[in-house]
């Protein structure tokens, strides 16, 4: 059955070395990136942290399983920073987004019929936009938000409702 599914996690179809390309990119770049700039952040007692997450991380894709862990662990990666660096005013929070055409989800557009079942998915009807996503971002990143941390906001047209 494995071979059938060459992507899968129980097959042989992901090597170690793809496993920690894709963990590196979506866990261990925002670890790196907190550990570079957190001390700054503490020093001047302010900061923002953003990351990017999945709801793949939240409910978990077949035969993206790397990826979805490696959200999954960027989740908890930012609730658990959100509760070290609160005393020092630094709010971390990420954003979900979902069905935003990217060139990752190529596939949810690849045809007419691909389409359509994405978006009967999505209780808004359509696809949301990079614009969505800054705008949810420029929030994050104002003091509107100084209250706000250890969230991850699923800007997703209501697919996680």
């Amino acid at each position: 059955v494995a071979q059938e599914y060459p992507g899968s996690f129980v097959s042989k179809g992901i090597t170690i070395d793809e496993w920690h390309q894709v963990v590196d990119t979506s866990l261990t770049a925002a670890f790196l990136f907190c550990r570079t700039t957190g001390a700054h952040m503490m020093e001047q007692r302010h900061g923002k942290v953003i990351n990017l997450v999945s709801v793949g991380g939240r409910r978990g894709f077949p035969f993206l399983t790397a990826y979805t862990a490696a959200k999954a662990g960027l989740g908890l990666f930012t609730r658990s920073l959100a509760r070290e660096w609160g005393r020092f005013n630094i709010q971390v929070n990420a954003i979900g987004p979902v069905a935003v055409p990217t060139d990752m989800n190529a596939f949810s557009r690849r045809s007419e019929e691909a389409t359509q079942r994405t978006l009967r998915n999505l209780p808004v009807g359509r696809f949301g936009t990079a614009r969505e996503v800054g705008l949810l971002a420029v929030y994050l990143a104002s003091s509107a938000s100084d209250y706000m941390t250890g969230q991850c906001l699923y800007l997703d047209g209501g697919h996680t409702a």
